[in-house]
């Protein structure tokens, strides 16, 4: 009978949508999900525009990437330098396509598969190789400019494509103009169990440096009641099925933050769970959820999700009820990671300045015991962490993508800021440490 009134009550709101939305509900969990079909459009929207490298340097045959690399034909001879790479449309594909091939081992394939959170139940993916991905060839010029060639047609021979001098990107206010013309690309799709043709989109620019860039400039939306919800996978893989969302009002031309997948949106009265987008039938799923539910997440606003977790050397528990009543500065990092050690002494100045009556330290490394401990005694880290191997436990309930990812939680459990850093880190601290603001 729940779940009659529940259908009932949520078919009288959507009425209210536009007719043209179709919308299908089904039971989960005793809640109700609904999948709302994508409509593509040309753009970035509301979204940031983050662009991925194609680096220079040819793969070893021998290495992991390099035996999955195929011939291509039609290489200019005179492009002396030339460095020939892949873009995949969908990586996902091109993994399990691989490792189904014998290009990939299946430890390879399985550590990817965690790495990347492949989900082989929820999706369907071809075992024979298909076109999820494409090559381009580049060159540099003695002036510094690079000239390059994208296989369009996907018939891997650049000789029946045009050469184009790569747009250098100086001021990356003028990105939005570029996307009237980007290049149009041929590839395969794997939707329902059946290979479907399909064109994409990609903007190539050049960087001071010499490096060329990519993304693919388009993005989704759907209508519920009376608002619009943009969907991005990041411009950078058109598959994947992490997703963010925005609310855009567009008689105001503002937007919401980004809300991840497992995060929650508010639309009128809803509460309603982002769970990614329905890679075979194209649809956004969202779950609803009942009015009174108390929201664990991290978004700003919400209620930091629970965790127990073991400090590293004395294997003492820690949970996030134990700094009830005081900040806590929660960063997930790793010695591996670039943009994390350049971090170390911005976190140090802080954490030796700042009331630890007030506020606590926690770090959550990402990493091999070996190589923490180095660090730690190295750069002289003297507030507590934890050491997490592989992506599970809190770095899966965090939704950690990227590193380093910080989040300052009050002391009642809410989030009220992330990724929080840089030189000013200490003023930043203070400031929401000061009266008025706890």
């Amino acid at each position: 009978m729940k779940k009659l009134t529940l259908f009932l009550s949520f078919g009288l709101l959507l009425s209210c949508a536009e007719k043209s939305a179709e919308v299908e509900v089904a039971t989960y969990q005793d809640y109700e999900t609904i999948e709302l079909p994508l409509k593509k459009v040309k753009g970035y929207g509301t979204f940031s525009t983050p662009f991925s490298f194609i680096p220079w340097g040819n793969h070893s045959p021998t290495s992991s990437w390099g035996k999955t690399m195929v011939s291509v034909a039609g290489i200019p001879e005179d492009w002396k330098n030339a460095c020939v790479q892949q873009i995949w449309f969908d990586a996902r594909q091109f993994v399990y396509q691989n490792y189904k091939g014998g290009t990939i081992t299946e430890e390879r394939f399985n550590d990817l598969t965690e790495a990347w959170n492949i989900d082989l139940s929820s999706r369907a993916f071809s075992d024979s190789a298909i076109k999820c991905f494409t090559h381009i060839v580049m060159h540099k010029n003695e002036d510094g400019s690079v000239e390059y060639k994208l296989d369009t047609d996907n018939d891997r021979d650049f000789s029946n494509n045009e050469t184009f001098t790569a747009y250098l990107m100086e001021d990356w206010s003028k990105v939005d103009s570029l996307v009237q013309n980007p290049h149009h690309l041929q590839y395969e799709t794997y939707h329902h169990k059946v290979v479907e043709p399909a064109e994409i989109d990609i903007l190539i620019v050049q960087n001071i440096s010499s490096n060329l860039m990519y993304n693919f400039p388009s993005y989704s939306e759907v209508e519920l009641l009376d608002k619009t919800i943009q969907i991005t996978s990041g411009f950078e893989c058109m598959y994947e099925s992490q997703c963010g969302l925005r609310i855009a009002d567009t008689a105001n031309n503002t937007n919401t933050e980004n809300i991840e997948k497992n995060e929650y949106l508010r639309v009128d009265s809803l509460i309603l769970q982002n769970l990614g987008v329905n890679v075979d039938n194209q649809t956004l799923m969202l779950r609803k959820m009942p009015s009174d539910t108390v929201l664990f997440s991290t978004q700003v606003g919400l209620y930091a999700k629970p965790f127990e977790v073991m400090k590293f050397r004395n294997a003492e528990k820690v949970s996030l009820s134990d700094y009830s009543g005081k900040y806590l500065y929660l960063e997930f990092w790793g010695t591996w990671c670039a943009p994390c050690v350049e971090e170390i002494p911005n976190l140090k100045t802080a954490y030796s300045s700042i009331d630890t009556s007030k506020i606590q330290f926690l770090g959550i490394a990402r990493n091999d015991s070996a190589p923490l401990q180095d660090m730690i005694a190295e750069k002289g880290i003297n507030w507590p962490q934890v050491q997490i191997s592989r992506e599970k436990g809190i770095i899966d309930d965090y939704g950690i993508t990227g590193y380093p990812t910080s989040f300052l939680i009050d002391g009642d459990g809410v989030i009220v800021a992330k990724n929080l850093r840089g030189e000013n880190l200490l003023d930043t601290l203070n400031h929401y440490l000061a009266p008025g603001l706890e």
